[in-house]
């Protein structure tokens, strides 16, 4: 009953195989198309994506 953590970071119960983890990485690296106008950043904020 404590499966509260998915919520917690903003994203479907049902999610928790996948989480925001994959989210991240495709940040991380240098995606042909990128929808953000700012550069390749460092640490981007998954929550951003999701709101």
């Amino acid at each position: 009953m404590g499966e509260t953590t998915p919520v917690a970071h903003g994203g479907n119960p049902q999610d928790r195989t996948g989480s925001p983890r994959p989210r991240c990485i495709a940040f991380l690296y240098p995606t042909p198309k990128t929808q953000h106008p700012t550069p390749h950043t460092p640490h981007p904020t998954p929550y951003s994506q999701s709101g």
